[in-house]
């Protein structure tokens, strides 16, 4: 009797072969710490991160609010 073949999973890994890249992964993180280097070295640049980062979390807390208030109903 022929063994039966492993299914793969449906997650992220068989998405595209890009995300199982260890390489590509270590040098999309090096830009990422360089990026972060170049906001923290340069001081208007991170006020501005910040201000934006403010700005973020206000948006986020009225769409978390909306959909608190959406759970709360009752079906119909």
């Amino acid at each position: 009797m022929a063994a039966k073949k492993k299914k793969k999973s449906a997650g992220l890994n068989t998405v595209s072969p890009m995300f199982n890249d260890k390489k590509y992964q270590e040098e999309d993180d090096a830009r990422t710490l360089a990026r972060a280097h170049e906001i923290t070295s340069d001081k208007k640049r991170y006020k501005g991160a910040t201000a934006g980062a403010k700005r973020m979390v206000a948006d986020e807390t009225k769409r978390l609010s909306g959909l608190k208030k959406v759970a709360r109903r009752k079906a119909r």
